[in-house]
């Protein structure tokens, strides 16, 4: 190979690399932009537990506490109906879709105003749902879908906390919506 040939190579590393720089100047923007819309609902905390006996059932109780400067505008449990599955598949009806879509701020009564058709959690303050089925869920199967102020949808699994990705988001919101009991 002669020197020329060498050129080329070189200028092809060159261009190789300053693509490689490009993009991963991209990729750190966009997590950046990411974290920063998701800085408000981080603040945002949520729990979830459950306390299943044999013979009084499964109580599911959902948490949120507001503490970013920004009010929430809702917030939902979403996971998987047992009581109805088994209520449905009983009956002879199509069973294995029904879903819980709660509202999980309830009490507009307290420290939470209702407005807009939206149960609003004002900074600050928390509110507490009870839920009571009758066959034990796993609660890993279940998300919270969080309506910030700023109106960004997120949801996150309610044990894990991870979030989920846009397009999973949507698809587990419109089931949920879609096959409420």
């Amino acid at each position: 190979m002669d020197s020329s040939e060498w050129g080329v190579v070189a200028d092809w590393f060159a261009a190789i690399g300053t693509v490689g720089a490009l993009v991963a100047t991209l990729i750190v923007i966009l997590r950046d932009q990411r974290s920063r819309k998701r800085e408000l609902v981080d603040q945002v905390v949520t729990e979830l537990s459950g306390n299943y006996n044999r013979q009084s059932g499964h109580d599911i109780s959902i948490n949120v506490a507001n503490y970013s400067p920004m009010a929430l505008l809702s917030v939902y449990l979403i996971g998987p109906d047992l009581d109805a599955r088994v209520r449905l598949k009983d009956a002879e009806e199509d069973w294995s879709e029904a879903m819980l879509y709660i509202q999980a701020v309830p009490d507009p009564l307290r420290e939470i105003e209702h407005k807009s058709g939206f149960h609003v959690l004002q900074p600050g303050n928390s509110a507490r749902q009870e839920i009571y089925q009758k066959h034990y869920s796993d609660l890993t199967d279940f998300y919270i879908e969080l309506l910030d102020g700023r109106g960004r949808r997120w949801v996150r699994g309610a044990l894990s906390r991870e979030y989920v990705s846009a397009r999973k988001a949507r698809k587990v919101v419109k089931h949920a919506r879609d096959n409420a009991t």
